[in-house]
């Protein structure tokens, strides 16, 4: 796409976008005709190149909004976009990791402690006469 933005850009702003190697030849010829000072040509040659980067820059801002707005009205995700799903997605998946991690750890202390009381329980219900309730009305 860079090739393709280019060759827009020199198309569109013409000669102040064209080579270095160009605006030489043509100050070179403008010297030759007379149309321009030896003196002056250098300073000729250094303001059509500020002056097409100038140009290209603009033409870049402007394809590059351009294609931004076509792309907001086809509705599609930007690079940020993602960036930012992936970043929730990443937190909603360590935050139930870490959930799930809480609840298994936790999970098998319980368990423990649910078996021993369990077992604590049994042990009273076994003793002879503890708990036991007996029938006095005969």
């Amino acid at each position: 796409m860079s090739d393709l933005l280019r060759k827009a850009i020199s198309l569109g702003v013409g000669l102040a976008v064209a080579s270095k190697e160009k605006i030489e030849q043509l100050a070179d010829e403008m010297v030759v005709k007379g149309e321009l000072g030896k003196n002056d040509s250098k300073e000729f040659v250094k303001q059509m190149i500020a002056k097409g980067e100038e140009q290209r820059g603009q033409m870049k801002t402007m394809v590059q909004d351009q294609v931004r707005r076509v792309l907001e009205e086809l509705d599609v995700a930007t690079k940020r976009d993602v960036q930012k799903l992936e970043e929730r997605l990443e937190a909603r998946i360590e935050a139930r990791f870490a959930a799930a991690s809480v609840k298994d750890s936790g999970g098998e202390a319980a368990s423990a402690s649910s078996r021993s009381e369990a077992a604590d329980a049994e042990g009273a219900t076994e003793q002879p006469g503890a708990g036991a309730v007996t029938d006095t009305t005969g």
